[in-house]
């Protein structure tokens, strides 16, 4: 069992400051299309009155 467990928690483990990182990047990506997304509603919303 321990050693399937760890062979197992090794697949999925990264190392902690790419995952950072990445996880930061992924974010500041996330917020830039919401951002996008918003200015566009607001935008139409504009344009319909």
């Amino acid at each position: 069992m321990k050693n399937n467990y760890n062979a197992k928690h090794l697949e999925f483990s990264l190392p902690k400051k790419e995952t950072i990182e990445f996880l930061l990047n992924y974010s500041k990506r996330l917020s830039k299309l919401e951002l996008n997304g918003l200015m566009n509603k607001k935008s139409l919303k504009l344009k319909e009155n």
